[in-house]
């Protein structure tokens, strides 16, 4: 029911009046302007009233776009051996979720790099350890896989695996030679 809030400061637990001649409205009801649609918002109406003036309006906004990858580089350059270690970091245009399991990313040079860290932010880290027979003069990611988990955004949406535009992969960013044919 609705009545006026009690002048006395000391009071935190102002529960209102158990009956009355006036309903009362929070939040707003649908037909009022969105400057009105918040918690504090209070009104009254008679108890005989109905219609568009009563009840709240609530609204939520969805993404459905798919975060998408924009971006695989490294902070490494140069010539690896056989046991060296790359860290390869995926980046998306928003933050992303690993769910259950560890994606990983296959290479050019016929290894592959295991997710280490980063779920909840837009960099997804992931670790490579060169092994014997992996050779390749300018080191690539050649697609990224889920292997039993998922990425997501924060409103669901499974992510877009494509490898980023041209320019935007580890090969076009990076120099980073894979030789395991020579002296280790």
């Amino acid at each position: 029911w609705y009545t006026d809030y009690p002048t006395d400061p000391t009071r935190d637990d102002y529960r209102g009046p158990v009956s009355g001649s006036s309903k009362i409205q929070r939040g707003g009801p649908y037909s009022y302007s969105y400057a009105s649609l918040y918690v504090g918002e209070r009104a009254s109406e008679s108890t005989t009233s109905s219609g568009a003036y009563l009840g709240i309006r609530l609204a939520r906004s969805f993404d459905e776009t798919p975060p998408k990858i924009t971006q695989i580089g490294s902070s490494f350059n140069g010539i690896y051996k056989t046991w060296d270690n790359i860290t390869i970091d995926v980046t998306f245009d928003e933050s992303v979720y690993i769910q259950s399991g560890a994606p990983n990313l296959s290479l050019n040079s016929g290894g592959s790099a295991t997710y280490s860290s980063g779920s909840g932010t837009k960099k997804l880290s992931f670790n490579y350890m060169v092994k014997s027979g992996e050779n390749t003069s300018d080191l690539n990611v050649t697609s990224v896989n889920l292997s039993n988990s998922t990425i997501k955004d924060g409103f669901g949406n499974n992510a877009d695996l494509s490898l980023p535009s041209a320019g935007n992969n580890l090969a076009d960013l990076n120099n980073i030679a894979i030789d395991t044919t020579g002296p280790e």
